[in-house]
Order: structure tokens, then C-alpha cells, then sequence
């Protein structure tokens, strides 16, 4: 078939079931391949490079390990498909490209009369062998890549297990020599090929495969490896397992040819795997049969009871008897711990078994358990190499095996236990006895049910004898020690604490947890910090409950304990205010409640107040207290109550500063005057009294102007609320009073009288020294400018005369006096 390579597109998944070991020699093929009952010799293997290899996992073959011989590449490497691909893939042959790999003569010439004759890519392992049997035999699995497309063409890769050698008759004319052992099965010259077996549903018709071999395809021996998807072999289709059988001559050298190819091209690749350890020669099987009541190629005995009985058998009777040597092996000794064995076996005339009886030697004390084995050899004769075709073990015990339904074991006090103890033997009926029999059900049975008065460590010895004619059949004796366990825990008396307070806890165990295996269980698991732990604390809470410890052993035994948990309450008073203010002078009376119901505390509890300087009385521990801090104070409030729990409450007392206003004691004015008061404070409000002859009497700087002499009462109130009271007297003068300077500089002033009251001016005149009137006024505002008719007045002394008419009374003043103009 011809391909076109390059248009191939290779993508390789990684499948870790089969594991490929590639590059391996011709020995180590053929190493793998052998059983029992056969010697190879002179391996050699003519393959591409990596077309062989060696094979073990899980996959969908049939067969779990051995070797593998390919027209292509055993293992996947890169973008070159081998067996350990998924079925998804194509194995073509890209390692060596074009022209293909050389092919084989004798599978070239199986194919005589086919289209054609052509093989390529040849994989080829041969060796010889001797058989130490009457037949060889070995299975393998034959699969390909041309399936199922090219079945029933001319792409008919070939297989062959070709066998030569003393008494071989040939099944292929071509090869006279030879004969082909890979055959389908029930027939004797067909091959097992591509066009031989497959699924009969195939790219050519199927006339194409019975035309060629009769019968073809014989389908129950195809799987179809592409359903279900996923299968982790390339192979698209491949064969069951199939079986290798050939009859031989026993010792005689035996040339074996194992041998694949392509036919016709090249392209898709075949392969045949062949299982790990089936080529074998093995005419003889052994069995052994002890005391043990299952038979196996393992037999016990105990020393002194009856013998193992040991067999060699042969496919099928024969007229004539049949001598098999033997050998034995292992440590025990022949003679000493059985009685001794000549070596050889004879399996009588028309019969297939020979029976070879070992028989353990009682010991005056007890030893170590022995081995025997009986290893049988070819009954031909193979030369100086003995061939072992297969052996029996035989186990010499001191006692008789002893298994129990239970071993060495811890149980709870009050469980009942039932042991069973079975004995692995045939031989009956056994005696029995239980020591001590207190507390067993029935000790002259092999079933008993065990009770126990109290806890403790309990020893009982379980003894079996078993009849016989030799009484140095010893008695066997199995020891078990029960633990039976009474757990006891103890987590303390009830006890009462404070809402706040935390309590560890502790669970004391008897027998203790010294291997730290117990479980531990507390409820109610809400209030504690570990409910699981040996030792967990309960957190602050404020219900009373009762506390439950549950301690379970690594055998299931449960103990517990209960204590009653009373939580008295740890907040219980309210202190009102707790956050006040006042000012200097002023107290606070603070009123102290239960918080849990607001009644008032009972006089039997204890208190003390801090600080103590603070305090109204002196006494801090009274419970009624009066508060009077000169400064900001905070007070802490200690109650202890009847079950010993104390709370704290706290009173803040702020103490703000006090009002201040500078306000004279008294103020002189004279009548028809204002005056305004501008005091310094820290007041917000003020509150003046009486409210006649001031400007508003609600503000800190009114204007006061009174006719008589008043005394005025103010408050002043800070942001706070704290006042200050005082008064302030507004004194009136009724009488005016005149002031007049006595000298003056008419650059800077004028002269004129200055005078206070409720005056009117009558006349204002001034004379110079020789009684001439320099100036005359009668308006209280003008005055002398220092001129006389416009000219400046020469310096000297000028006599003034102010007369003036008080206008409450209408009284007339006069004042006379001399002043000085200066210049």
C-alpha cells in the first residue's frame, strides 16, 4: 500500500498503562519469555533498531507483561508511534522511510500463493531450547494496524512461531523443515494473519480472506479495538490470546523462530506480544495436601501428627509406570525434621499420581517452624542438567495453625466477647479446651462467649489436640489477652462563678490517657472554648447549666460526668447619671438600681466609692452618696454581692467654671448724664433689675442714665448655666459743678467753661485786665478763640465770669477766676 507520509499529521497523548522497555538484547527477550521446564540457548534477535521490547501494565491485551516484537517502533518517542499509543493514533513506519526494512525468507515463503510474497521490516527472535516435557506451549496476542481497513487484501501482514527440530512435521510445503505453531485455533495449517481473523467487515471483500484460507475470517477470535474509544494500544484490531501448543521430544534441542512482517509495503505496522513466563515444558504438576483443609502446592503439617501428602501428577494414565526423581529443599532436614525420603516417586501403571508422604519428627522442646520442599525433576534423561518441572512446600509446624476471629483486643466492661478460633486441618474430631473456663460460655468448644466479673487484663489459653495413633502429636495453644476497660471520669463538684469569670475545666480519667487516644466531649458545647479538648475553659456567660463531660477510649468504652454550673450574675448595678455635670458649689446625687430588675441594692452588699476626697460625708463605703467635686471628677462605684461577684459603675462629674463679671461697685454721674457699663466676663446672659433708667436690661453693657441714685441687682449665666449675682449703685449728683481752666494756647483749644449737671449757660464773658470785655457768650458750646475783635489778644492774664441756671431747680451759680493766654 503506498502512503504518502508527508501528509501525515501525527498528535501524541502520553498513556502511562503500558510501560515500554526498548533496546533490550536477544537474552533478555528470550529471559522474559521462559517459564518452567525449559533451557534456552543461543538467543539472537534481527530487528530495526527499537522494533523490540519488553512490556508490562494494564490495558484491554489480555496479557499484563512480557515481550513484544513490531514491524515499526515498540515505543513512542516523539512524533514516531509505537504500541503505547492510544488506538486514536496511526503506527506507520516513518522511522526508516523509504526503502523499508529488509524482510524474512521463511515468512516470505508461508506466504507462497498469496498475491503476493513481499515482506518487509522483519522482527525476528530465535533461540534454541530444551524441553523437559512431552510439549512446549506459550500464548500471545497478534495485532495490527491494517486492521480493520486492509483486511482481505494483499496487505496480509504475516506472523510465524516456526519449530524445528526431532520429530517436528512440517505444516508449510515451502519449508519442509519447519512448522508453524501460531495457528488459529481447531485448525492445523492455517495462520494466524490479517487475512485470517478480523471482524469480517472490512475496506476489501471478504472473499478476499476465504479465498486464501478456508473458513476465513474467523471472526470470534478478532477484537475491535477502536470501540469503545480510549484503549491505550495503537493497534486498531488485534487477536484474543491464543495458546502455542506443539508436542516434543523430552530433552531433545528444539530451534524456536519468532518472526513478524510487513507484507507487500511498508506502511501501517503489525506486532505480536507474547506473554512474560509462558513458554514452558511442564508434563508434571505437584500438589501437596497437609493438615490444612484448603489443598495447595503448600501443605501443613505440625511434628508428630499425620504426614503431608505430597503428589506428582501427569496429564493422563499411561500402561506404563513412570519414576520422577526429586530433590529436597529448604531448611528443614531430611532425617531430622522429617522422617527421611529416598527421592524418587512412582506414578503407577494406568494412573496419573504419585504420592510422596512427609512426615514432621516431634522435638523434645519446641523450635523454630521448618521448610521442606520437594522439588521434582524431568524423568527424562536431559544430560548433567537436571530440569525441575515443579516442586510442593511443605510448612512443619511446632503446633497445629491457629486463627482467631480476633486477636489480642480491649473491650468495654459489661460487653460480652465471642471468639471463634478455626483450625486449618482435615483432620477430626479436635478437642478442645478453654484455660481458665471462668467466664467462658462452654470451654470444650472452639466458639465460646466470654464475660468478665470486673475491669482488668484477662489471659486465656485456647488448646486444641488432635487424635491420632502417635501421641507425640502435640497439643496446639493459641494465648489472647483481653483488656476489658471501665473508664471512669471525674470533672469535680458543682461549683458557681461569676458571669465574667472564666473556669477551667478538666477531665480526669481513670485508667488514664496516657497514649492521648481518648475523645472528649463537652455540652453544651456553646459556652466552652474547645468542646473536644481534655481541658477546655468555660467562657463568660450568664446562664447557670449543667455541664456534661463524655470521654470516649480508642475501643468505643464511654464514661462521663455531670456537675451543676451556677453563673451568678457579674453586672447587677445601674448607677444614675453616670455623666452629668454642675457648677462650683452645686452636687450630684447619684441613685444606685439593680440592673437586672432596677430595685434598689440590699444594704448587706458591700461598697466603696473613690475618690474619697470628693465625697460628702467622708464615708466611701455608704451606699447613698452626695457628690461635690470642686474640679472634674470621675467616681468609681466597687459592689460586692452575696456570691462574692463585683461590679463597677462609674459617675463622670464635670464641673464647669463659674460666671464672672467685673462690674464696679458703684458709679458717679451727675443728673442728665448716661453711662455704659462694659464689665469683662465670661456671662452669655444678663438679667438687670430694676429695668427704669437703663437702655435694655438684658444685655451685658447696657447705657444706665437714672435721676436719682438707684441700686441695680444683675445675674450673669454662663453657656453652663452657672450665675454669678451682684449689684452695681448709680449715684446721681443733683448739683452741677463748674470747672474752669486756668490758662490756655488758643493754637490748640479754645477757652470755654467745663461743667457737669443739668445746667443751662446764662452768660459766658471774659475781661482783659482794665475790666474791657474781650468776649461774651451765652451758647454752652462756643468758647474764646484768644482774639479781641479779630485780632490775636496779647498775652498775659484775662478775668473769666460763667454764670449758669440749673434747669431742675432754676438756682442760679456764678464762678469768677483769672486765666493766663499763652501763646
Amino acid at each position: 500500500m503506498g502512503l504518502a507520509f508527508a501528509a501525515l499529521l501525527f498528535s501524541v497523548q502520553a498513556f502511562a498503562q503500558l510501560t515500554i522497555t526498548d533496546n533490550v538484547t536477544a537474552a533478555q527477550l528470550v529471559d522474559n519469555l521462559v517459564g518452567s521446564g525449559v533451557i534456552t540457548m543461543n538467543p539472537t534477535l534481527t530487528c530495526n533498531n527499537g522494533a523490540s521490547a519488553t512490556f508490562t501494565g494494564t490495558s484491554n491485551l489480555g496479557i499484563d507483561s512480557g515481550i513484544i516484537l513490531t514491524t515499526g517502533a515498540a515505543k513512542t518517542s516523539g512524533s514516531n508511534i509505537g504500541v503505547n499509543s492510544p488506538a486514536s493514533q496511526s503506527m506507520v513506519n516513518t522511522a526508516y522511510g523509504f526503502p523499508y526494512g529488509p524482510g524474512d525468507a521463511d515468512l516470505s515463503a508461508m506466504l507462497a500463493g498469496s498475491v503476493t510474497t513481499v515482506t518487509n521490516n522483519a522482527c525476528v527472535l530465535e533461540f534454541k531450547f530444551v524441553p523437559a516435557g512431552d510439549t512446549i506451549k506459550f500464548q500471545y496476542v497478534f495485532g495490527s494496524e491494517e486492521y480493520p481497513e486492509y483486511a482481505c487484501s494483499q496487505y496480509n501482514d504475516v506472523f510465524g512461531f516456526l519449530i524445528s527440530g526431532p520429530g517436528i512435521v512440517s505444516n508449510i510445503p515451502t519449508l519442509p523443515t519447519k512448522r508453524n505453531i501460531a495457528l488459529v485455533p481447531g485448525t492445523t495449517t492455517i495462520p494466524v494473519a490479517i487475512n485470517s481473523i478480523n471482524s469480517g467487515v472490512n475496506g476489501y471483500p471478504v472473499s478476499g480472506c476465504s479465498g486464501q484460507y478456508a473458513g476465513a475470517p474467523f471472526t470470534q477470535y478478532y477484537v475491535d479495538n477502536l470501540n469503545p474509544v480510549g484503549q491505550n494500544v495503537v493497534f486498531d484490531g488485534f487477536t484474543t490470546v491464543l495458546t502455542a501448543v506443539q508436542n516434543v521430544i523430552p530433552c531433545d534441542t528444539y530451534t524456536l523462530k519468532l518472526a513478524v512482517a510487513d507484507v507487500s509495503d511498508g506502511g501501517f505496522n503489525s506486532g505480536v506480544f507474547i506473554k512474560a513466563g509462558s513458554l514452558n515444558s511442564v508434563g508434571l504438576v505437584a500438589g501437596a495436601q497437609g493438615m490444612n483443609v484448603t489443598a495447595s502446592d503448600t501443605a501443613f503439617i505440625v511434628r508428630g501428627c499425620p504426614a503431608a501428602e505430597v503428589t506428582i501428577e501427569r496429564q493422563a494414565a499411561a500402561p506404563t509406570p513412570l519414576v520422577v526423581p526429586y530433590v529436597m529443599g529448604g531448611n528443614a532436614i531430611n532425617g531430622v525434621d522429617y522422617e527421611f525420603l529416598s527421592g524418587t516417586v512412582t506414578i503407577p501403571a494406568d494412573s496419573t499420581i504419585g504420592r510422596v508422604y512427609v512426615k514432621g519428627l516431634p522435638l523434645t522442646t519446641t523450635g523454630a517452624n521448618k521448610i521442606a520442599i520437594v522439588k521434582f525433576l524431568s524423568p527424562y534423561s536431559c544430560g548433567a542438567n537436571a530440569i525441575v518441572v515443579d516442586s510442593a512446600v511443605v510448612s512443619i509446624q511446632d503446633s497445629i495453625l491457629l486463627s482467631s476471629s480476633i486477636g489480642d483486643t480491649s473491650i468495654c466492661f459489661g460487653v460480652q466477647l465471642d471468639v471463634d478460633f478455626t483450625t486449618d486441618t482435615i483432620y477430626g474430631p479436635l478437642s478442645y479446651e478453654w484455660v481458665p473456663a471462668s467466664g467462658v460460655s462452654n470451654a470444650t468448644i472452639n466458639y465460646a462467649s466470654l464475660s468478665f466479673p470486673s475491669a482488668g487484663q484477662y489471659e486465656y489459653q485456647y488448646k486444641v489436640r488432635i487424635p491420632s495413633q502417635d501421641t507425640n502429636c502435640r497439643a496446639s495453644t493459641a494465648i489472647l489477652t483481653i483488656n476489658v476497660q471501665d473508664i471512669k471520669v471525674n470533672i469535680g463538684n458543682d461549683t458557681a462563678i461569676c458571669s465574667y469569670d472564666y473556669l477551667q475545666m478538666f477531665a480526669e480519667a481513670l485508667p488514664q490517657d496516657t497514649g492521648g487516644s481518648y475523645q472528649y466531649s463537652w455540652l453544651p458545647a456553646e459556652i466552652f472554648n474547645d468542646p473536644t479538648s481534655v481541658a477546655p475553659v468555660v467562657l463568660p456567660n450568664n446562664s447557670s447549666t449543667d455541664i456534661v463531660a463524655i470521654l470516649r477510649t480508642d475501643i468505643g468504652c464511654i464514661g462521663r460526668d455531670t456537675m451543676t454550673l451556677t453563673v451568678n450574675p457579674g453586672e447587677f448595678i445601674r448607677v444614675t447619671p453616670s455623666d452629668t455635670a454642675i457648677c462650683p458649689g452645686s452636687t450630684v446625687v447619684p441613685l444606685v438600681r439593680s440592673s437586672l430588675d432596677g430595685t434598689p441594692l440590699l444594704p448587706a452588699y458591700e461598697y466603696y466609692w473613690t475618690p474619697e476626697i470628693s465625697l460628702n460625708g467622708g464615708n466611701p463605703t455608704a451606699i447613698n452618696q452626695t457628690l461635690a467635686p470642686t474640679t472634674n471628677t470621675l467616681y468609681r462605684l466597687v459592689v460586692k454581692n452575696l456570691f462574692g461577684c463585683y461590679d463597677t459603675s462609674f459617675v463622670d462629674v464635670t464641673v464647669h467654671p463659674n460666671a464672672i463679671a467685673n462690674i464696679p461697685d458703684s458709679v458717679v454721674m451727675w443728673l442728665g448724664e448716661s453711662y455704659q457699663m462694659t464689665p469683662a466676663t465670661n456671662a452669655v446672659r444678663f438679667s438687670w433689675f430694676p429695668v427704669s433708667g437703663i437702655s435694655n436690661p438684658e444685655i451685658a453693657n447696657p447705657i444706665f442714665f437714672p435721676e436719682v441714685n438707684t441700686r441695680y441687682f444683675y445675674t450673669a449665666t454662663t453657656d453652663y448655666g452657672c450665675t454669678v449675682r451682684d449689684s452695681v449703685d448709680i449715684l446721681v449728683r443733683q448739683e452741677g459743678v463748674i470747672d474752669m481752666p486756668n490758662a490756655f494756647n488758643p493754637n490748640n483749644s479754645v477757652y470755654k467753661p467745663v461743667f457737669r449737671g443739668n445746667f443751662s449757660l446764662e452768660t459766658f464773658e471774659v475781661y482783659d485786665r482794665w475790666g474791657g470785655i474781650v468776649y461774651s457768650s451765652n451758647n454752652i458750646n462756643n468758647g474764646w478763640d484768644g482774639t479781641v475783635k479779630g485780632t490775636a489778644a496779647p498775652l498775659g492774664v484775662y478775668v473769666y465770669t460763667v454764670k449758669l441756671i440749673n434747669n431742675s431747680t432754676g438756682s442760679r451759680s456764678q464762678k469768677s477766676g483769672n486765666v493766663t493766654l499763652l501763646r
